[in-house]
């Protein structure tokens, strides 16, 4: 059993096992940790050598700045994110992320320009 998980009450009879699966770890890192525990460490090391400042610049900064834009619209409009933009910038970061480093690319100094030119501060 994991050591934070407490037994908190008694399981249903007709339950035979529990498995109990770690979604997060808990020093709050990547989730290259848990999520990803199926894909070889191989694979996450390229991704860590594919994320380069050049390769942040390019393929998450755009979809970032979207997704700030589209969230900051929506609060100043009250009438909601232009959904295909947001749609748009959400499937761009995901597939960056297929192929580069959570931790490397959130700790890059270029991800924070975009929230402080937009004044999106108080969207995060």
């Amino acid at each position: 059993m994991i050591p934070q998980v407490i037994q908190k009450f008694r399981s249903q009879p007709h339950v035979s096992s529990v498995n109990l699966t770690q979604q997060w770890d808990t020093q709050h890192d990547s989730p290259n940790q848990s999520t990803f525990c199926d894909i070889p460490y191989t694979q996450l090391t390229r991704r860590a050598y594919a994320t380069t400042p050049q390769a942040v610049a390019e393929g998450f900064i755009p979809a970032w700045r979207c997704l700030l834009v589209c969230l900051r619209k929506s609060n100043a409009l009250s009438e909601g994110a232009d959904v295909h933009a947001l749609g748009d910038a959400i499937a761009a970061m995901h597939d960056y992320f297929r192929s580069h480093d959570w931790d490397i690319t959130w700790c890059d100094l270029q991800v924070c320009k975009p929230v402080a030119l937009l004044g999106c501060a108080a969207v995060l």
